[in-house]
């Protein structure tokens, strides 16, 4: 996304020349530099070297043209900046505002199984278990349950912070979609094949609006940095247990980085990101950070009269008492 009117640079260089008053003092040097030109031109070409104005003048609409195109893109318009905004148009997530760094992301082969590892910015690992409902029966309901409590147990043995998410499955993002669409792609027949497509896109706004089916996703978060060593166990564990049960699940996988932000952005039900917003919410946090060791909490008095002092300011309370003593 580019920004025409740059206000958080502006903001940011406030104690520089920015914005308006940049442009303004460019265009205004660049005009003065036209008209001394003008004539350090007419003196060389003319007096100097006995050329005829005309030659002068030529050179000088040539220069003007050339400085003033490199003046409007490097000074004025700041193509560099603009450049740097368009290239990372593709790399705007929102992954970043989750405290995820997105090129952290890991993927491990353990027991033949794959698992995709995620990192906070704290350094915390994530993994989430996407686990997608089948047929069932009453056989398949117990074994379900049975897993349920294998999974829930390996994941608090193991010292992981557990946290179990019933949502509504989007089934344009499942396996049998994607198979589903693929044969239609190959249906010879073009009037056939485009059809069949209305008919799917027509089934997919019903299910999107009344499907009641659920995906249950298992997020598994460490309770510190130290514990990428310990996921290796825990996965196997967890192997063991799909392995163990023929359960109601369809499908038994490790979401990878475009299906995490596909489902925090289910989960917290965002449909876009206003990013000229977030770029005001980082500057509003610049801010803060710059200020927050101006401003701070001296004590706190509480309705029964004890006063409570800030630990960080009690060398200047004791100051302060000193000082009263003295006088």
């Amino acid at each position: 996304m580019i920004f025409p009117t740059d206000v958080n640079k502006r903001i940011q260089n406030q104690r520089k020349v920015a914005g308006e008053n940049r442009v303004q003092l460019v265009i205004t040097l660049f005009v003065l530099g036209n008209f001394v030109g003008f004539f350090i031109l007419r003196y060389v070409f003319v007096t100097l070297l006995g050329l005829s104005g005309s030659i002068a003048t030529a050179v000088q609409v040539m220069l003007l043209i050339v400085i003033g195109v490199l003046v409007f893109r490097f000074a004025i318009f700041d193509e560099n900046a603009k450049r740097r905004e368009s290239e990372g148009y593709d790399s705007d997530s929102f992954a970043k505002y989750m405290n995820i760094r997105k090129d952290t992301g890991t993927t491990v082969d353990i027991g033949g199984k794959k698992v995709n590892v995620f990192e906070y910015s704290n350094g915390n690992i994530l993994s989430i278990i996407e686990l997608k409902f089948g047929s069932n029966d009453n056989v398949k309901s117990e074994e379900t349950r049975v897993m349920y409590q294998g999974i829930l147990h390996a994941i608090m043995s193991h010292n992981f912070i557990c946290r179990v998410i019933d949502m509504s499955e989007n089934f344009k993002t499942s396996d049998e979609y994607y198979w589903h669409i693929n044969r239609l792609n190959q249906i010879e027949d073009t009037k056939l094949r485009a059809c069949n497509f209305d008919i799917t896109n027509a089934i997919m706004s019903v299910s999107e609006e009344e499907s009641n089916v659920d995906c249950i996703y298992v997020m598994m978060n460490s309770r510190g940095r130290n514990q990428k060593e310990e996921l290796d166990g825990l996965v196997r564990e967890l192997n063991q247990v799909f392995e163990k049960n023929i359960s109601a699940f369809r499908s038994i996988k490790y979401l990878d980085i475009n299906e995490l932000l596909e489902f925090f952005r289910a989960f917290y039900k965002i449909e876009a990101i206003d990013l000229s917003m977030m770029k005001t919410i980082e500057l509003a946090k610049e801010i803060d950070e710059d200020f927050i060791n101006i401003v701070s909490i001296f004590s706190l008095t509480g309705q029964s009269g004890k006063v409570y002092r800030s630990q960080k300011n009690q060398k200047i309370s004791e100051i302060s008492v000193r000082e009263k003593h003295i006088q």
